[in-house]
């Protein structure tokens, strides 16, 4: 990756907390090359996340019915380079025969299957995705001086509120989502400690945080309708932010608050944590059945679900305290 580079192509479709990710990589490819034109291809649910980061010079929106045009338009704008940080059967299509340099993210399907099904751990180095996407363009070991970050429009932003505390109860799959009962508790003992709770979520979290503010008294619902702009307003009044291993913890971490995170089935080695942020990990390591998934189950394989129901609000609690007065 030498030489003078005029434009350059980033793929990553989805998700949300992948996509932030990312974000690390654009700032270096910035400084790298002196300001070159960085396009970004993406899903149009996730766009939000980077449409306003300021090394961005155009966005692409990603459309499963029009490939046959984007794989045009890819080939037309002659990058000096791809990045491919999705590397999927669907993101080769797009680029198979382009004439240029594609950089492809390496996967590690052999080592998460052998530590999700045999317990056997080659991913002891516990690197961030972060720094494996640096790997792919031999940046990891420059990345660390970049944070993920997310940029908001312009606009009158709302201050931090003295101890305010964001609740994100939500995550996509059941075995990465702390129980309800404890959040409920959780949110007891924060406001009997004088803090004040705000519980944040998109379109599928409403019914959860709707049911918990509306029993327990204080406690503010900052869900929204997938709106990720009104969102990240919401949760930047928080100093703390705890969360399950979801996409809200990246975004948490992108916005710069720290991030006290609960795993269930996952693990830190998965690369999955927030990156370049004050956090603590909060998990069960006594059990030998941890990970049972990647990326998240619908239920319990064991059908106990120890993995979060022996982390108690309590528990919970006082590692919270010990991290916020560290701050």
């Amino acid at each position: 990756m030498n030489g003078t580079v005029r434009k350059i192509l980033i793929i990553r479709l989805s998700s949300l907390g992948d996509v932030l990710l990312t974000t690390p990589i654009i700032g270096y490819l910035s400084d790298r090359y002196s300001s070159p034109e960085i396009h970004y291809l993406v899903k149009s649910q996730f766009a939000d996340a980077i449409k306003f980061h300021p090394a961005l010079n155009k966005l692409i929106i990603f459309d499963k019915n029009d490939v046959v045009q984007l794989k045009k338009e890819i080939a037309f704008e002659k990058y000096d380079f791809i990045i491919d940080l999705q590397n999927n059967l669907r993101t080769r299509r797009l680029t198979r025969g382009i004439q240029t340099k594609i950089f492809r993210f390496k996967k590690r399907h052999l080592k998460k299957f052998l530590l999700v099904h045999l317990k056997i751990n080659f991913l002891k180095s516990k690197n961030s995705i972060t720094e494996l996407y640096a790997e792919t363009i031999g940046a990891a070991k420059d990345i660390i001086n970049y944070p993920a970050r997310i940029y908001l429009p312009e606009g009158k932003l709302s201050p931090k509120i003295q101890r305010r505390i964001g609740l994100c109860p939500g995550a996509q799959h059941f075995t990465k989502r702390w129980p309800e009962k404890n959040f409920s508790r959780l949110s007891t003992l924060l406001l009997n400690a004088g803090f004040s709770v705000s519980f944040l979520g998109g379109k599928s979290d409403i019914p959860i945080i709707r049911e918990l503010t509306g029993r327990i008294r204080g406690t503010i619902d900052a869900s929204t309708e997938n709106n990720f702009i009104e969102l990240c307003r919401n949760m930047i009044e928080c100093e703390v932010v705890v969360t399950n291993d979801s996409g809200l913890m990246h975004t948490a971490a992108a916005l710069g608050i720290p991030v006290l995170a609960i795993f269930g089935s996952t693990v830190r080695e998965f690369g999955f944590f927030p990156f370049n942020i004050r956090s603590e990990i909060i998990e069960n390591n006594k059990l030998t059945c941890r990970p049972c998934s990647h990326i998240g189950r619908k239920s319990c394989p064991k059908k106990h679900f120890n993995c979060m129901e022996e982390l108690s609000a309590d528990l919970v609690f006082y590692r919270f305290e010990n991290f916020y007065n560290s701050l």
